[in-house]
């Protein structure tokens, strides 16, 4: 059985080294004049093309303000070009609710600021006569798209879609475009829905004590702040520092252009060095990779959850990022522990009823990791420190090698075939691109790591767990009660309303 288990997973093997030289799996890596990275998988199995424009800003760039994620909405509002009916007549209002946004970021009486967000209501509801809404969106869905999208993390931002390959010029033109001269127009109606995001996460019974746990781990590093933003900033908002940081961060060197699908690699390349080579050069932003200092000993950390009668720890250790060469014994290791088969060490103590749940986890951001287990007793007696104990020795097991090439074996091979699954298709592929170019890694260097899963060995996963599962580490502590609600109050606007309806 044991030979039969090692044929099937050198067989993987070779099928994913076959895979990964496939045209399918290609990627071009070119830059335009301007200095835009591109990336072009070309893939003819099905009749659509992924696109993305990806801006390596984030909520770490403008920490606790908001701002990178204020501007993911404003760049689906149209340029001087898309969504107005009249630019030169609508700017003149655009440009006075402007500078009542500036001063409302500097006042501070209420009655003074309710003066003030009355006369930008007033404002935006004559700029609004000139402004078309989702004109943008509107052209994107004419020229064969769907799906249109963006995100904002605390590394990136990306704007995204998918769309019918006979349109790829169309494509091209409309996301230059909104690269080149975003107008920040109908911003009262996406202050609005921002703060409806923020009322959301207040409500959610389970943010705050994740939001503390993050805080705590991260310290003074930007992660350690909300991608929304405070409260505090949400209420002050500066149009004047959405236009610094759209100057500063969204420029040709600092983003991506992934295409992926069915085009041809040759005869595109002229079409986005006419559309997308528009885009102001710029500089890279100078950035300083704040790492996360190490931990020194063990800290407690007590987290509020209004979860009564359960009880529960988490044990959280620095780890490496993704483009670390450590990082995918470390995924090995922690698959050890716990695993979708529910086969690893602290899968057993769940399934012979000695906890109520214990996992481990491994995640990463651009600039750190983490990893770890947590745990729950069983209720209502189960003792913390017998559950933890437990645990503890399951992590000795990796340290120690306790555990047999046969198991290393079969999880190598699931490793090797998530990430097949990862490239499988057009859109999963995509989500891999952006994911890896925000990252400051070649694709080339993603394939080679994926390939490495198959050459790591038991010495590999003994010296991660020993680096990296030390005595040196935050244990989370649940503690019954809760956090006072964080919410923002809407101004008491009355509500745009454009008489310019874009028409198909």
């Amino acid at each position: 059985m044991k030979k039969v288990g090692s044929l099937l997973f050198l067989l993987s093997v070779c099928l994913f080294a076959k895979a990964q030289t496939s045209s399918a799996l290609k990627v071009t890596q070119t830059k335009l004049s301007n200095g835009l990275t591109v990336w072009l998988n070309e893939d003819h199995s099905q009749p659509k093309v992924f696109g993305a424009i990806v801006v390596k800003a984030g909520s770490k760039d403008c920490p606790d303000t908001g701002i990178a994620h204020y501007f993911e909405h404003i760049m689906f509002k149209g340029t001087d070009k898309i969504g107005t009916v009249n630019y030169q007549a609508e700017k003149i209002w655009l440009d006075s609710i402007a500078a009542k946004y500036e001063l409302l970021s500097q006042t501070k009486d209420e009655t003074g600021r309710r003066a003030i967000q009355k006369e930008i209501n007033r404002l935006s509801q004559r700029a609004a006569d000139y402004a078309i809404p989702n004109e943008f969106p509107r052209l994107i869905s004419k020229y064969g798209g769907s799906g249109l999208n963006a995100g904002t993390s605390y590394d990136y931002t990306a704007f995204y879609n998918t769309f019918s390959s006979p349109y790829i010029a169309q494509w091209a033109e409309l996301n230059s475009e909104r690269l080149i001269h975003p107008v920040f127009r109908l911003f009262q109606g996406e202050l609005e829905t921002v703060y409806e995001e923020k009322n959301m996460y207040a409500d959610n019974f389970i943010w705050p004590s994740f939001q503390n746990v993050v805080k705590a781990y991260f310290g003074n590093h930007p992660y350690a702040y909300p991608i929304i933003g405070s409260t505090e900033n949400l209420k002050n908002p500066r149009l004047s520092e959405m236009e610094a940081f759209f100057k500063k961060y969204y420029v040709a060197t600092n983003m991506g252009l992934i295409l992926c699908g069915d085009f041809d690699t040759d005869s595109i390349l002229p079409l986005l060095e006419n559309t997308f080579g528009r885009i102001v050069r710029g500089v890279v932003p100078n950035r300083q990779v704040s790492s996360l200092p190490p931990l020194k000993g063990a800290e407690t950390v007590k987290i509020k959850v209004p979860i009564p009668l359960i009880k529960g720890e988490i044990v959280a250790f620095r780890a490496p990022v993704d483009s670390d060469a450590d990082a995918p014994a470390l995924n090995l290791a922690i698959a050890l522990l716990t695993n979708s088969n529910e086969t690893g060490f602290l899968d057993s103590l769940t399934n012979e009823h000695k906890v109520l749940g214990a996992v481990a986890m491994r995640a990463a951001l651009n600039d750190a990791g983490i990893a770890g287990f947590g745990f729950v007793p069983n209720i209502p007696f189960g003792s913390l420190s017998k559950v933890e104990s437990f645990c503890w020795g399951a992590i000795n097991r990796l340290k120690t090698g306790d555990f047999s090439q046969e198991t290393l074996d079969a999880l190598k091979l699931e490793a090797s075939r998530k990430a097949q699954t990862n490239l499988e298709n057009i859109d999963k592929r995509a989500e891999e691109m952006i994911s890896v170019f925000s990252q400051g890694r070649t694709w080339d260097e993603y394939l080679a790591q994926a390939s490495s899963i198959a050459n790591l060995t038991k010495t590999d996963i003994v010296r991660v767990s020993n680096k990296y599962f030390t005595d040196n580490y935050i244990k989370f502590k649940k503690k019954f009660g809760s956090y006072p609600k964080d919410k923002i109050a809407k101004p008491d606007y009355t509500p745009i309303k454009s008489k310019n309806i874009s028409s198909s």
